[in-house]
């Protein structure tokens, strides 16, 4: 064979001008078997072997695809499916063992009156470094991009953010103002009254003159407390604001607050239950006082035709807490909306021309559960709403787990004692 490779490079003129003088590696293979039948001297630094030495050794030790794959690119060559541009990749090993990709470009090739397929074999390893690193630096210039346009939407969305929160402070401190105006109506509404009865008669009574005095000053002590309540609950949360609690009695406190409504209101008949009231509890007066006072104003309010408002309390020892209850003969409240009543800013349906802002049932909820208690509502309607207020007559922890939820059970029902104690079988007070 090796007289055959000589008798190819001595009778083809083009043979040698293709072989010798090509700068690229160039190989001739035999169809059939793959051997190699010639290769140049590029190719012999390529692969690291002589050119006679490589004579009839399988283009196979080379490559390391497939035998089958190199096949069928030799068939396309030979049956012309590939036009003189048509390149494909291949990997090979080099003289030193090392893999590289290759570009290859095949052909077939008369010699001698028999066809073979030349090989023209290209190393395109640092070509296809520089693509990779040209696709590097692409992904990292996409990467950095998106990275980018990151930065500038999470920029967008703080400023939206910001935008959207100075809209919100804005409404709140608005809505802040119409809150302490409204709870300031009662405290003021108070103090006027007695004021007014004060003027009236000529000739008081020092102790009468005392008991008035004491009343106006409770007034304005509460009216001291909204406003300072409120510029509380303007900066914080209700969840984190504290306690000022201390050791009380719950019943008189609401006797006391009740008794307070009376001058002010002479078109309605304050009724007083008032049970265990040497009952003592932990609770912050102020925050009670406020329930309480939101809580019967509303009763006088929404009963504009007068009638009875009755307040009674009395310790359920069964469930663990103290329970207030303030019932009035107004316009009730539908079923359905009891409990959105104590929604932020709500207000019944029913409530029409009655002035309100839908904000003091939800803040005496919020103050009510601060204790640990809370405040639901009770209606048929048109017969009136029952408001309950319980507070538990120990430290949450000290409760057990039934007694909680039989409290939270029974609250959500008709209250106990308006089914046992028909209004009308109270007492009326005569201290006016």
């Amino acid at each position: 064979m090796q007289g055959y490779s000589d008798n190819l490079r001595s009778i083809d003129a083009t043979y040698r001008a293709f072989f010798e003088r090509n700068k690229a590696a160039a190989v001739l293979l035999d169809p059939a078997t793959l051997a190699i039948k010639d290769m140049n001297e590029a190719a012999c630094r390529l692969y690291g072997i002589g050119r006679d030495e490589a004579v009839d050794v399988s283009f196979m030790r080379f490559v390391t695809q497939a035998e089958e794959i190199v096949r069928k690119h030799i068939r396309q060559a030979l049956n012309g499916e590939h036009d003189s541009d048509y390149r494909h990749k291949q990997p090979h090993i080099d003289h030193n063992g090392t893999p590289f990709q290759a570009q290859l470009h095949m052909g077939p090739i008369e010699i001698a009156g028999r066809t073979h397929v030349y090989a023209i074999i290209i190393d395109i390893t640092e070509e296809e470094d520089t693509i990779r690193s040209a696709e590097h630096s692409l992904m990292s210039a996409l990467h950095e991009r998106d990275e980018s346009k990151k930065e500038l939407q999470a920029a967008l969305a703080r400023e939206q953010q910001a935008a959207a929160q100075e809209r919100a402070t804005s409404k709140a401190q608005r809505e802040f103002l119409r809150m302490l105006s409204h709870e300031l109506n009662t405290p003021l509404a108070v103090i006027n009254s007695l004021a007014r009865a004060l003027t009236r008669k000529s000739a008081l009574d020092p102790e009468v003159m005392r008991t008035k005095a004491g009343e106006i000053m409770l007034a304005v002590s509460q009216a001291s407390d909204l406003v300072r309540t409120h510029l509380n609950t303007a900066q914080y949360d209700y969840d984190t604001l504290g306690l000022s609690s201390s050791v009380h009695e719950p019943g008189q406190l609401a006797e006391e607050v009740a008794r307070s409504f009376i001058d002010a209101n002479p078109h309605h008949t304050f009724l007083f239950d008032i049970h265990d009231t040497e009952i003592q509890i932990l609770l912050d007066p102020g925050r009670v006082t406020q329930i309480l006072n939101n809580l019967i104003s509303n009763a006088v309010k929404y009963s504009p035709e007068g009638g009875q408002i009755r307040i009674s309390s009395w310790a359920d020892s069964t469930n663990g807490r103290y329970v207030i209850e303030i019932a009035d003969q107004g316009i009730g409240v539908a079923p359905d909306e009891l409990e959105r009543l104590f929604e932020k800013y709500y207000r019944a349906t029913n409530t029409g021309s009655i002035s309100g802002s839908g904000y003091g049932l939800y803040m005496c909820r919020r103050f009510a559960r601060l204790h640990h208690g809370d405040v639901t509502a009770f209606s048929e309607g048109r017969n009136g709403t029952v408001m309950t207020f319980w507070l538990p007559l120990k430290q949450p922890g000290e409760l057990s787990e039934e007694q909680r939820e039989t409290a939270a059970a029974e609250t959500s029902s008709e209250p106990e004692r308006m089914r046992r104690t028909p209004l009308s079988r109270l007492k009326a007070n005569d201290s006016r």
